[in-house]
């Protein structure tokens, strides 16, 4: 079975014999996303679907979401349930609105995208506190809420606990690891197949928002993988990519190019390189708060109202 079987599922058809397909909201390499009703609640969620083979995918990102949610990280979407259905397995999550990919046609103004930037380093450090590494950090991967106040990262698909077991420190490179990202966003050493760390993280945040501002990246529109890394290879450590941006942009990257193997950002330091620049006009576009770091599951829920609290089931599978 291929992933074409994915979008046999229409509108109308039930998965899990709770959630009702409306339509669908996007898609990756292993999963299409849905537009769904929970028949228990009447809520509009999101329902990421997988075929029964790529499980594997599916669940580790559940069990990151559960753990991150169970730790009392306020950034991830909150889970309502993971379950296999026959030939598929499904992820149900609450609905979130606009990804930041929206906003790259709109070229946000500095003042909006440095807005934004304090809210994501925040939101990226949150889950490098809690153990994680996301490992596809672009903007299709951070959202905002219905409201626009506050900022989520999503698809946790490749993500992986960087911290070892028993000791919470992190743990030494490893070799002959693969490529794990997107092309256009992830680090230059991330197109070596080098094991990945908290700098390759932020570097991949960095393009983003710099994508989010100007409205493109170097290499933007060009389709061949290794010339997109030739030219993020040549504009990164000749600086051109800094070329018409405000001195802030690479002001932030010394900033992540300093990070030592598994050492966390200085958020405070990112924040005064940025605050500066926030002004009012940011919040027309972007109402977007930086989140508080620890917020505990039931606070969480009390902010979402009493509808979103009955929809939340953790753990069936």
């Amino acid at each position: 079975m291929s992933k074409e079987e994915l979008y046999t599922i229409k509108k109308g058809d039930v998965i899990g014999k709770r959630f009702i397909v409306e339509s669908t909201l996007g898609s990756g390499a292993f999963s299409v996303v849905f537009d769904a009703i929970d028949m228990e609640t009447n809520i509009s969620i999101a329902l990421k679907v997988s075929l029964h083979r790529h499980r594997h995918v599916l669940y580790r990102e559940y069990t990151t979401m559960t753990d991150l949610m169970s730790s009392g990280a306020s950034c991830v979407p909150y889970v309502i349930e993971f379950a296999l259905d026959g030939q598929f397995c499904y992820l149900a999550m609450r609905k979130l609105g606009l990804s930041l990919r929206s906003y790259i046609s709109q070229t946000l103004t500095l003042p909006q995208t440095m807005s934004l930037g304090m809210a994501a380093v925040m939101v990226l450090d949150i889950i490098h506190q809690h153990g994680y590494l996301h490992r596809d950090v672009k903007p299709a991967n951070l959202a905002v809420d219905s409201s626009r106040q506050r900022l989520y990262m999503i698809d946790f698909g490749l993500s992986r606990k960087y911290v070892t077991q028993y000791l919470g420190k992190p743990a030494p490179p490893r070799t002959n690891v693969g490529f794990r990202g997107s092309y256009y966003y992830c680090s230059v050493n991330a197109h070596t197949e080098a094991d990945l760390t908290i700098k390759d993280d932020f570097y991949s945040l960095l393009f983003s928002l710099i994508e989010i501002h100007k409205g493109a990246l170097p290499w933007s529109g060009v389709r061949e993988k290794s010339q997109i890394e030739k030219i993020k290879r040549h504009a990164v450590e000749s600086g051109e990519i800094f070329d018409g941006l405000d001195p802030v942009f690479e002001k932030m990257a010394r900033v992540i190019a300093d990070l030592a193997w598994g050492e966390r950002i200085n958020v405070k330091k990112m924040h005064r390189l940025m605050a500066p620049l926030v002004e009012g006009d940011a919040a027309p576009v972007l109402k977007v708060r930086v989140p508080v770091k620890k917020e505990s599951v039931f606070g969480m829920l009390r902010a979402m109202g009493p509808d979103a609290r009955a929809c939340v089931k953790i753990g069936k599978i």
